[in-house]
């Protein structure tokens, strides 16, 4: 393996930590605005929920997946993680749904 395919390996689980960060990021940041508008406990949970969320997914699971690929990708096997993927997608999706619900039936 040549210094140019393994520079090209690393980037691809820096790409990846990236993505998890900016995930975390807006995932606060919606949070924060639910905090902030709705006064109800309902969307005063949701909104913490995503800032919970999102604080563990910048704080943890990027730098967690940065490595996990960069082993992975090094070693010739596939970096993907769908467990990862699918219970972020679960909790934002519930949340969701949760805000829907307190936007449309105050």
């Amino acid at each position: 393996m040549t210094d140019h395919e393994l520079l090209d390996l690393s980037t691809s689980a820096e790409r990846t930590s990236l993505a998890w960060q900016r995930s975390g990021l807006s995932m606060i940041a919606v949070g924060a605005l639910l905090i902030h508008s709705h006064t109800k406990l309902l969307s005063g949970l949701a909104g913490w929920t995503l800032i919970g969320t999102g604080l563990l997914t910048t704080a943890l699971v990027g730098p967690w997946r940065y490595r996990a690929v960069l082993v992975r990708v090094r070693s010739g096997t596939s970096p993907a993680a769908h467990g990862v993927v699918l219970l972020a997608a679960a909790v934002v999706c519930l949340t969701a749904l949760v805000t829907v619900g307190v936007v449309l039936f105050p």
